[in-house]
Formats: C-alpha cells, sequence, structure tokens
C-alpha cells in the first residue's frame, strides 16, 4: 500500500523495546519486593516510620532517574548503529518508550503500595 507514508518518522524498527523491558521488570521487582517488605508494618501501622519504608522510597527514586538514563542511552546505541538518513525521529521513540515504561512501573508500584496499606489494615 503507502509504506512510505505509513512508516514511523523512526525508520522500520525504530528504538529497541528490550532496555524499556528490562527497566519495566525491574519496576516490577521493586512492587514484590515492596510488598514483601512492607506488609508487616502495614499491619502493624507504622510502615510510614519504618526503616524499609525508606529504602524502597530509596530504590523507586532510583527508579525514577534510571527512566530517562534508559531514554538517553537506548537512543544513543540506536543512533550510533544507523546510517544518518535513519536516523529521523529515534529520540523521539525512545522518550516515548521510556515514558511509557516508566508511567506503567511507577503505576504499578504505586498501586501496590496502597493494596499493602488497604489488605494489611484490613481496609
Amino acid at each position: 500500500m503507502f509504506e512510505d507514508e505509513v512508516a514511523s518518522p523512526a525508520g522500520p524498527r525504530g528504538v529497541s523495546w528490550l532496555p524499556f523491558g528490562i527497566y519495566l521488570l525491574a519496576w516490577v521487582v521493586l512492587a514484590a519486593a515492596s510488598f514483601a517488605l512492607l506488609k508487616d508494618e502495614a499491619a502493624a501501622g507504622t510502615l510510614l516510620w519504618s526503616a524499609d519504608y525508606g529504602r524502597v522510597a530509596a530504590a523507586a527514586l532510583v527508579l525514577a532517574v534510571l527512566g530517562p538514563a534508559t531514554s538517553i542511552a537506548a537512543w544513543v546505541v540506536t543512533r550510533a548503529g544507523r546510517p544518518a538518513d535513519a536516523r529521523a525521529g529515534l529520540f523521539a521513540d525512545a522518550l516515548v518508550k521510556g515514558g511509557a515504561a516508566a508511567f506503567v512501573g511507577t503505576a504499578l508500584w504505586l498501586v501496590t503500595l496502597l493494596a499493602t496499606d488497604m489488605c494489611c489494615r484490613g481496609a
């Protein structure tokens, strides 16, 4: 059909989803670890004052900073392997994929914290 009109500006493949899938997996691991570490404190009602809550929040902050870093690293690696005429749209593609992975991961983590608090307090 009109392949040149429907093709993305980033080319036929754009930036790989692999680094963003690994980044999202890190958010999933953090969500599972958050539940495992914080369920007892949530049941006792001391969640906000526990040392584990601070560690989990610090880990989430590190992951939040790694999101843009992952996008830029994926863009640099992909850009280096492409000819000059096939580089259009790669930066936007990397930022959109990184933003999507960060949004889904952060939302999953926040829902996990809310669910931990609700389930372990008996609400």
